[in-house]
């Protein structure tokens, strides 16, 4: 009879890389001949973000920003009914959330940020290991991440104190293990890829993608927190090698939609879904993004890309996955110059090789 695993994390966040990390691991622990599913756990917060019906985005001082709400309400709920398609196919077929976490002989709990506070609004019990298991059950941290963290003497001691909940803990950073390990001297703290990495890249080929460009040349950003700073220079770029600029974005953005509608050869695409983001890294001829997994995935389609440096120090997550696969020279910053250079991705890969196998070996280890 197959072990059960329990998989918590924010799976139904309405962005790409919520979307796809759930599906891989997932698959990942299939083939390793395991019965994993994700729990329907609401997490309070992301679902407040994410919901287009939270009274408080339209409920608000900022009047202009609840009329841009309202507006853009029906380009919300077809983004929304596209990534829940796609979730109930490939990451969790039943809708709802359960009242109680589900007996399991294990639960994973991880990946993305879910041991960011800023993220969770506040440490998040659940995702702390807080929850009750029958005597047998293990708690496994697998690349849980925490980008914005205040170390003080409370939050240390509740991060000491919790990380007792798991029998084993790996993270995605290896500056995240370093702090982890110095907070609990637990030296067998691990770091290790990013589900989306770890699994084989033919799992993708399941999701049905498609070039939302068909019969272009085009050059993506795939736009997320404040890197509107970089639209004029990837503009330039894009028409200085004869190609149009495909926008994606998490949010549906004003300044996004204004920026489209001045300039030709633009073109926004706010409510597309995760086959869309696929099917757009594929078919581009450069990606760019600050977006952690906006660069996996060029990197395992073997596409040109560039990883934006942003102002607001939630870089680590990608700086230290770039320099792992000896890629740091694809990040820029606002000053820098765009020099396409090819990317020896045999080399890559044989990094990614060496990651995912040191990655199974912590899940093979963890898993008996």
């Amino acid at each position: 009879m197959k072990k059960s695993i329990g998989i918590l994390t924010t799976y139904f966040a309405t962005n790409f890389g919520a979307m796809l990390q759930p599906f891989a691991l997932k698959r990942t622990l299939e083939n390793m001949g395991f019965d994993a599913e994700l729990i329907r756990y609401k997490q309070p917060k992301v679902w407040r973000v994410y919901s287009p019906w939270e009274p408080k985005k339209v409920f608000r001082k900022n009047i202009m920003a609840a009329i841009f709400h309202v507006v853009t309400l029906p380009w919300q709920i077809l983004k929304r009914r596209r990534f829940f398609k796609y979730m109930h196919r490939h990451v969790q077929s039943n809708t709802g959330f359960v009242k109680e976490i589900d007996k399991k002989d294990f639960y994973i709990v991880g990946s993305d940020q879910i041991w960011n506070p800023a993220v969770t609004g506040g440490f998040d019990e659940v995702y702390w290991g807080n929850f009750k298991t029958g005597p047998e059950s293990k708690k496994i941290s697998y690349a849980a991440s925490a980008e914005d963290i205040d170390y003080n003497e409370k939050n240390v001691e509740y991060i000491r104190e919790h990380l007792m909940n798991f029998s084993s803990i790996s993270v995605r950073e290896e500056s995240l293990a370093v702090k982890l390990r110095e907070i609990s001297r637990n030296d067998k703290i691990e770091s290790v890829v990013d589900p989306t990495v770890l699994a084989d890249k033919s799992i993708y080929d399941e999701i049905r993608s498609y070039n939302p460009l068909k019969n272009r040349r085009f050059v993506l950003l795939y736009k997320i927190r404040r890197s509107e700073e970089f639209l004029d220079k990837i503009y330039d770029y894009a028409l200085s090698v004869d190609a149009d600029l495909l926008i994606l974005s998490t949010w549906i953005e004003w300044p996004i939609i204004k920026f489209a509608r001045s300039r030709k050869r633009v073109h926004y695409k706010p409510a597309i879904g995760v086959e869309g983001f696929l099917g757009a890294v594929k078919h581009a001829e450069c990606v760019f993004t600050p977006s952690f997994h906006g660069c996996v995935f060029p990197i395992l389609f073997h596409r040109p890309f560039f990883s934006l440096v942003l102002s607001d120090n939630w870089n680590t997550r990608t700086t230290d996955f770039l320099a792992s696969v000896g890629l740091s020279d694809r990040q820029i910053t606002i000053k820098d110059d765009i020099i396409n250079q090819d990317i020896d991705y045999q080399l890559v890969d044989n990094k990614i090789d060496m990651l995912r196998q040191k990655s199974m070996s912590f899940l093979s280890n963890a898993l008996v």
